[in-house]
This record gives C-alpha cells, structure tokens and sequence, in this order.
C-alpha cells in the first residue's frame, strides 16, 4: 500500500503538548513501557548536548470518530520525556505484582527470566484523564499521580528545565496511509509497527504477535478473548503470573481438527519455532488463505461469525467450574481445556453437565498420570521435565479430547 511520508521536528514541549492534550495516541498493540530511569536520563542527556536521537514515526488514522495520530515508533522516547517534565517515575514494583502477565506455554517448567522485572503493563495513558475532549495540564495529572501512591519522585537533573524543553527539538515522520478502510489502515500499520521493531529491540513472541491481531479488529476477540485471562497456572508454582494462550489451542486443535487426529499436529514447529505456527495460523483466519495445516475458517464460522460460540464456549467453561481449578502447570491446563475447546468451540456439541463430577474426577486423574514418577525408579518423568516435546503434547491432547468425547450430550 502506497502512503505519503512528511519530515519535521517539535520542540520538547510541543511534544509534551500534544500527550497532554491526547493528540497522540499509542495503538493497543504497543508494547509497554520498559525504560528504566537510568535510560530515561540518558535520553535527557543525550538531547541536552544536542546529540542525535531517532525521530518519532506518527501514523495518521481515520473512523467514523475523525482523525487519529498513533505512536508507531517511539513511545519509550516520548513517555520519558514527559516523565522527566513531571518529575515522576513508575514504580514498577507495584505495577508488576498487580499487572504483570504472560501467557502460558509448554515450556512453563524451564526458568527463563529474559526480561523478567523490566516490562510492566504500563504506558503514558495511565496518567491522563479519559475521555477525548478533556486537556490535562502539569497540575492535574501530578495531583492524580500522588493520589496513587504508584509512583516515584523523579529528578531529571535537568538545570532550565523551561529552556530545556522550549529549546531542544525531537523529529519526527508522519505517515498518511493511502486508504481510508479501517481495516486496511489496520493492516498496514500492524506490518509498519512489526518492520520497525525487526529493526530495533527485539519484540517478545507475545508481543510481536499481538500486531497480528488487529490485521482484522473484529477478529480480536478470537485471538484473545477475555476469559482467556482469567485462566491461568496458580502464581504459587510460577514467579510470573501466566494465563491461557487461546490462539495456541485454536491453532493446534485446528491442525487436528484437519488431519483428523494429532499425528501431525506442530509437526516442524517445535521449540521456538512454535511462534511462527500461531502466527500462520492468525493469517490463515485473517487472510482467508489455503493451508494444509489448518482448514478454512469461514468453513467452520460462515461469515467469520464465532462471537456466539466464544459466549457458549465460556458458559461451558463456568458451568464446569473450570476457572475455580487450580492448574499447577502446563500439563494441567492442557488436560482441562484442550478437549472442551475442541468439541464445544469448533464443533459445536455440548457437555452432559449433569455428570460433571465424573468428568472433573477423570480429567484430574490423568493429570496426575501424566506427572506421576513411578516408586523407586530412577528415571525422570520426561513428560514433566519437557512438556513442550511435542509428542507429550499431543498426549495430553489426544486424552484430553478423548475423556471429554465420552461426556458429550447425545
């Protein structure tokens, strides 16, 4: 797609300006605030000597609400120097034991703290009034950040702090997409958005993905629906809370649902290439595109229209008590829920409830099958040690369907 490009600078307080009066806006795929305040003085430094600092990439969007100019690159930039014109820092310790999350994946018994303790579900708009017709000022939101008692008194060491912003410029691009659809504004600044982080700090798999998901907005909720959150391994076995990765079940149990059975599921994808498999399937949904790994999804929801059985889906899941279970790993999550997503959501049949105690009792005990270490061997259990093996995988995914096959309604 074509775009028009325009080039200029802003002073420091223009910029300020603008965040203020909520003429920037960051898309809902932007990654979080990661900084640290050794970084953020850097900056301040770095534009007090007048060295050179990347400009800021702004992408124009039109709805039916008017124009929209979204941060595409350089929200850590931008966030910072309004924090240093604040005076004010997030305490990342209590943000991330509210906030901080992840979505579970089979490799939830390997430790990896890659970024653990630095990114924290935080962004600028936390500060700012809602609403679209409001203009905060300096006093409004640093009365609302003392209020909070989330955030640390921040000096910037800057010496004229009003010449400082008057004076010193950051520049920018502003990109003007050549079309006015929604979706294909969507599309074009979920690609811009991935190509300019493939050049900067590598994006987390989660992260880059969630790009993905707005290629179609009204497909957001598929790949994440709400109550995907609210399923999660307990805090007390993980040091970082993790929920449930919907688009990982949709795009395993799609493969199974094609082939008939799980011999081919993720077949070429293990490991870290499993990213790459959620993200074929998540253009395989959007783009209507021939895969052999996954069927047609307008075949399985005519009209892309699955908001209906995501509900049922749910109403399921809180009729079985599911959300009340306490899943200590992976193995447990994969147990309890690849077999009620697969019948319930993609094809569409409905739980026995009445015989609802079997079921949990049967699923529980495989769990503990699939975890057990047999008396006096001296073996691991394997399947523990590497749930992300995808033959231990497809065990769980195999029994899990199989067990909630015997409890449909006929």
């Amino acid at each position: 797609m074509k775009s028009k490009v325009y080039y200029g600078e802003y002073s420091l307080k223009h910029w300020i300006d603008l965040i203020l009066k909520k003429n920037l806006r960051l898309p809902k795929y932007q990654r979080h605030f990661v900084w640290d305040e050794q970084k953020t003085l850097k900056l301040v430094e770095s534009l007090g000597n007048g060295q050179f600092v990347p400009p800021v990439i702004i992408g124009a969007f039109k709805d039916e609400n008017g124009y929209h100019n979204y941060i595409l690159d350089g929200q850590q930039r931008l966030t910072s120097i309004l924090l240093a014109y604040l005076g004010y820092f997030p305490d990342k310790s209590k943000f991330t034991e509210e906030t901080d999350d992840k979505l579970a994946d089979d490799n939830d018994f390997n430790d990896d703290d890659t970024g653990k303790g630095e990114v924290i579900e935080w962004t600028f708009k936390e500060l700012l009034e809602k609403g679209d017709n409001t203009t905060d000022t300096k006093t409004t939101v640093t009365n609302r950040i003392v209020g909070s008692g989330k955030y640390n008194v921040f000096d910037p060491k800057i010496k004229d702090v009003k010449a400082f912003l008057e004076d010193t410029y950051l520049g920018f691009s502003f990109i003007i997409p050549n079309t006015e659809d929604k979706n294909g504004q969507q599309r074009y600044y979920s690609t811009v958005f991935r190509n300019i982080n493939i050049m900067g700090v590598k994006l987390m798999g989660q992260e880059s993905r969630e790009s993905l998901y707005y290629l179609n907005q009204d497909l957001y909720d598929l790949f994440s629906p709400p109550f995907a959150k609210a399923i999660r391994i307990s805090k007390r076995f993980t040091s970082t809370p993790v929920h449930m990765d919907f688009v990982r079940y949709m795009s395993l149990l799609s493969q199974y649902y094609r082939n008939g059975g799980e011999g081919k599921v993720g077949m070429h994808y293990s490991g870290k290439l499993m990213e790459s498999y959620y993200e074929e399937y998540i253009y395989n949904v959007v783009n209507d595109t021939r895969n052999e790994n996954f069927p047609d999804f307008k075949g399985l929801f005519p009209d892309k229209s699955y908001q209906g059985q995501i509900k049922i889906l749910e109403k399921a899941i809180d009729d079985l008590g599911l959300k009340q279970v306490e899943l200590l790993s992976i193995i447990d999550m994969d147990v309890y829920f690849f077999g009620i997503i697969y019948h319930v959501f993609l094809k569409k049949k409905e739980l026995d409830l009445g015989r609802k105690d079997a079921l949990l009792d049967e699923l529980k005990r495989k769990v503990s099958e699939f975890k057990r270490v047999e008396r006096g061997s001296l073996l691991p259990n394997y399947h523990l040690k590497n749930p992300a093996a995808l033959k231990y995988l497809r065990m769980r995914m195999k029994a899990s369907i199989e067990i909630y096959q015997k409890y449909l309604k006929v």
